[in-house]
């Protein structure tokens, strides 16, 4: 009686859309990696660079034997990217500075991160982070679930923000969304690497500057 209970719950035949399996399961398994180990001290920038680019790029073309960018590595929209892209810095930037400037950890945290070399950290920080969430997750999700993968993407982009200052972890939801939206309607994952590159840099001067 059981056995016909619990068989009748049961799926008879499992379909996964291996897209969003195997993106889920290596964008996983490369944030534990990036967490757990270091592959040069002191410059995790080489690490996520190779876990959230190469590995990913490497997978896509040699193991789905599929294009870059139906992911998002390509040029898109670039018109509407431009006008989001110049638009949101504008917002953003003067606050960034103001919250950065105004205490909640910000300034600590991010300070020793200042330095003649910023631009360059600065890009092997962001560049893998946001074409693993932006380009990989963000396109595999949406793909097979619509906008709403725009959320899903956004969840494993705000658990990569633990330990870091309270205030920005907790904006990361909405701005890990708002990210993943101009991914989706760009085609494109190069522009919100330009806001978070740029957001990061003025993160850090406003950090250096408060010396």
């Amino acid at each position: 009686m059981k056995d016909r209970m619990f068989t009748g719950l049961l799926p008879t035949q499992v379909d996964f859309d291996w897209d969003v399996v195997t993106a889920t399961i290596v964008s996983t398994l490369a944030m534990m990696v990036d967490h757990y180990y270091h592959f040069i001290p002191g410059w995790k920038g080489f690490d996520r660079t190779v876990l959230y680019f190469v590995v990913p790029m490497l997978y896509i073309t040699v193991v789905l034997r599929k294009k870059l960018s139906d992911f998002g590595f390509q040029v898109g929209d670039w018109k509407t990217g431009i006008v989001f892209t110049v638009g949101t810095l504008l917002v953003i930037l003067p606050v960034l500075w103001l919250v950065v400037r105004s205490g909640f950890g910000m300034s600590s945290f991010y300070q020793p991160m200042s330095g003649p070399g910023l631009p360059l950290y600065a890009f092997f920080e962001i560049f893998g982070w946001e074409f693993i969430f932006r380009g990989w997750l963000t396109f595999s999700y949406t793909r097979k679930f619509g906008v709403d993968g725009l959320w899903l993407q956004a969840v494993p982009f705000t658990l990569g923000h633990f330990g870091k200052p309270e205030v920005e972890a907790m904006s990361t939801m909405l701005g890990g969304f708002f990210l993943g939206w101009i991914a989706y309607r760009t085609r494109s994952f190069l522009y919100h690497f330009l806001i978070h590159f740029a957001m990061l840099i003025a993160v850090i001067l406003a950090a250096g500057s408060g010396r």
